[in-house]
């Protein structure tokens, strides 16, 4: 953690509100009824976020060799969530770092599945 200048993990709940638009669209995509989808058929219902900044390791370190390793420890976490939460054939990853948005954006998006009081 000596690397990281600060950290944030956040955890996030999905509106209900985003959850019934999300289920009626997987309800349109696979022409199955709404009423046979539910919260746990939403891959982003729960979602952890993890924001960070790194540490210039010296005072005349360059901006891009600072951003280098921030965009290196994004796949370490990312590595360390498949670890705990490992991959499943409805996983999904998005990589916004390698290819971020045209306005900037970038972060990484995985999902995966995990049990819940064995549901």
């Amino acid at each position: 953690m000596e690397n990281i200048d600060n950290v944030s993990v956040m955890a996030r709940v999905k509106e209900p509100y985003s959850v019934w638009r999300k289920i009626l669209k997987m309800s349109k995509e696979s022409n199955k009824p709404v009423r046979s989808f539910s919260i746990l058929d939403v891959p982003d219902a729960v979602a952890l976020r993890v924001v960070f900044s790194a540490r210039k390791l010296t005072p005349d370190e360059p901006d891009a060799t600072t951003q280098r390793r921030e965009r290196e420890m994004c796949y370490y976490v990312l590595e360390l969530c498949t670890r705990n939460w490992p991959e499943t054939s409805d996983s999904r990853f998005k990589d916004y770092v390698k290819n971020p948005k045209e306005n900037g954006y970038q972060s990484l998006h995985y999902s995966s599945r995990k049990r819940w009081r064995g549901t």
